[in-house]
C-alpha cells in the first residue's frame, strides 16, 4: 500500500527540527485511525526508512508509540529500553508547573537523531545534488541549514534553562573561546558560513569551502564561498587583526578578472576568517610537477604567464604588492582563466610591530633579498618571485634549487639557461632574478616586453624544442 503525503510531510517537519517528538508521534496518531491509515502510515515510515533520511532505530521508536496509542487510546509509551521520567496520574503536582519543556533522556537522545540526521541530508544533498538542479537544491539545503540551526539553538536554551549549560558573562568569553575545538568541517560562523570541506593549508592557516546561507536565501546561482581560517600563530600576535583586517581592505580594492575577490573580513568568537570567492580548479604546482622536471608546454606557459602579469600590473598600478607569490598562490581555473591569490599578506606592512617573515607569511625560495632582510616591501620584490617562477615553468626546477636569495646570493649561484629560451627573454628573466633590487627589472611591464615584444624572438620568446 502507497504512503500517505500527509505523514511524509510530519516527518519531513520533524528532521528539519521544527517539531519535537512529541508532537510528531501525536499529530501521527491523530492521523493513522483505523487498518487502513495505520497501514498508510506504516508504508510513508518505510519509504523514509529505505532512502536513508529517517534513522531505523527511531523509526521503529515512533511506530511503537503511534501504533500501541491508536490501539489503546492511552498517552504516549516509552520504550522498554529508556529510562522514563515517572508519571503521577491523577495527582497533583509538587511545584507550580513550568512552561519549559521537561527533560529526559528520550528527548536527548531524540534531539542528537534529529542533529545527526539534518547533517546526513545535507551531506548528501552536496554529493547527489545536480547542478543542473542548483536552483531547486538551494532551496533544499536552505532548509536544511535553516533546520539545524533552528535544533541547535532551541537544544542548546533547553540546556541552559535545565541548568546544564555554565552561565556565560563577557567578561568570561575570550577564556571561554580558547577552550573551544578549532573550527573544522561542520562548524556554522557567524550563523552564515557552514564550513563543508577542507581545500589546503598553508603558513596562515586552513581553507575551507563553505556555504553561504545568505547567498542560499537570495538563491544565488553560487551558494559556496572560500573560508580563510587564521592560524594560532598570527591570532597570538598583538597586531594580527590589524594586519587581517589591511589585508583585507587591500584585497578587496582589487577588482580584477585575474585577482581573487575578498568579499569580507570577520571574526566569530576566537575563529578569525576571510571570506573569499571559490575557485575551481588547481594551483599552478600541479601543473608544473606534471611535467615532472622537464619545464611546462608552451601552449600552458602562455596563458598562464599573460594572467600573471595582468594582475600583478594591475595591483602595483593601485600600490599593492603581492609579496608572497609563489606557484601554489597562482590559480589555474577550469575555464582556463587565471587569479593570483592571498593578495596582501606580507603587504600589510605598515602595521605597527608586525613583519610578515616573523610567521613566516612569504615563502623563501620566492622572496627577494631585500624581503629576507625586512626592508620595506616594493613592487620589486614581486618582479623576483616572478622570475623564479617563470624559470621554474620553462626548466623544471627552481633557479637556485630552493635557497633562499641571501643564501644563494652569498654561494655566488647563477641560473643555466634551458636551451630552448631566446636571449630576449633569457634577459628578462635574469634581470628579474637579480638580487641587488636596484638592478632588477623595475616593472611588469618591462618583463612583459622581454617575454613578448619582437618578432624575432618568437612565441613567448622560446625557441622550438
Amino acid at each position: 500500500m502507497a504512503g500517505d503525503p500527509r505523514f511524509d510531510q510530519l516527518l519531513q517537519t520533524f528532521l528539519k527540527g521544527r517539531s519535537s517528538f512529541d508532537v510528531l508521534v501525536n499529530e501521527c496518531q491523530t492521523l493513522a485511525q483505523g487498518a487502513e491509515m495505520q497501514e498508510a502510515f506504516r508504508a510513508s515510515l518505510g519509504v523514509w526508512v529505505a532512502r536513508g533520511q529517517f534513522p531505523d532505530g527511531l523509526a521503529q521508536l515512533l511506530e511503537q508509540q503511534v501504533l500501541q496509542q491508536s490501539a489503546s487510546g492511552a498517552g504516549a509509551l516509552e520504550p522498554d529500553d529508556l529510562p522514563t521520567v515517572p508519571q503521577q496520574r491523577g495527582a497533583p503536582p509538587s511545584e507550580p508547573p513550568s512552561a519549559l519543556p521537561e527533560r529526559d533522556s528520550l528527548t536527548d537522545k531524540v534531539d542528537e537523531v534529529v542533529l545527526s540526521a539534518l547533517v546526513s541530508n545535507f551531506q548528501r544533498f552536496r554529493q547527489e545534488a545536480p547542478t543542473t538542479e542548483r536552483q531547486e537544491g538551494d532551496r533544499a539545503l536552505d532548509g536544511l541549514l535553516s533546520g539545524f540551526q533552528s535544533a541547535r539553538i532551541r537544544r542548546n536554551a533547553r540546556k541552559a534553562a535545565s541548568g546544564q549549560a555554565a552561565a556565560f558573562s563577557l567578561e568570561d568569553a575570550e577564556a571561554d573561546r580558547r577552550d573551544l575545538p578549532e573550527p573544522d568541517v561542520g562548524t556554522m560562523l557567524k550563523d552564515r558560513f557552514v564550513l563543508d570541506r577542507e581545500l589546503g593549508r598553508g603558513g596562515m592557516g586552513k581553507v575551507f569551502a563553505a556555504v553561504d546561507r545568505r547567498r542560499l536565501e537570495a538563491m544565488h546561482s553560487q551558494p559556496y564561498v572560500a573560508i580563510k581560517l587564521v592560524n594560532a600563530v598570527f591570532q597570538r600576535n598583538p597586531f594580527a587583526l590589524q594586519t587581517l583586517e589591511a589585508e583585507a581592505r587591500k584585497a578587496q580594492a582589487l577588482a580584477h578578472p585575474n585577482i581573487i575577490t575578498v568579499h569580507d573580513f570577520d571574526r566569530d568568537g576566537g575563529a578569525i576568517f576571510l571570506v573569499m570567492e571559490l575557485l575551481e580548479g588547481r594551483p599552478l604546482t600541479v601543473q608544473i610537477n606534471a611535467a615532472a622536471g622537464e619545464g611546462m608546454m608552451l601552449d600552458d606557459i602562455a596563458p598562464v604567464v599573460n594572467g600573471m602579469l595582468d594582475g600583478l600590473a594591475y595591483a602595483h598600478e593601485r600600490g599593492v604588492v603581492h609579496a608572497d607569490l609563489k606557484p601554489g598562490n597562482i590559480f589555474c581555473l577550469n575555464n582556463g582563466g587565471v587569479k593570483l591569490i592571498d593578495f596582501g599578506i606580507a603587504s600589510a606592512r605598515f602595521v605597527p610591530g608586525f613583519d610578515a617573515a616573523d610567521l613566516n607569511a612569504f615563502s623563501g625560495p620566492y622572496a627577494s633579498l631585500e624581503m629576507v632582510e625586512g626592508l620595506p616591501r616594493d613592487p620589486r620584490d614581486d618582479i623576483y618571485a616572478l622570475g623564479c617562477i617563470l624559470y621554474l615553468m620553462l626548466a623544471g626546477r627552481h633557479p637556485f634549487d630552493r635557497r633562499p636569495a641571501s643564501e644563494a646570493r652569498d654561494l655566488g649561484l647563477e641560473p643555466i639557461r634551458p636551451e630552448h629560451v631566446s636571449g630576449r627573454a633569457w634577459s628578462a628573466i635574469t634581470d628579474a632574478l637579480a638580487f641587488d633590487r636596484d638592478k632588477r627589472i623595475g616593472s611588469v611591464e618591462e618583463v612583459r616586453k622581454g617575454l613578448f615584444g619582437g618578432a624575432s624572438s618568437g612565441w613567448f620568446g622560446l625557441k622550438k624544442r
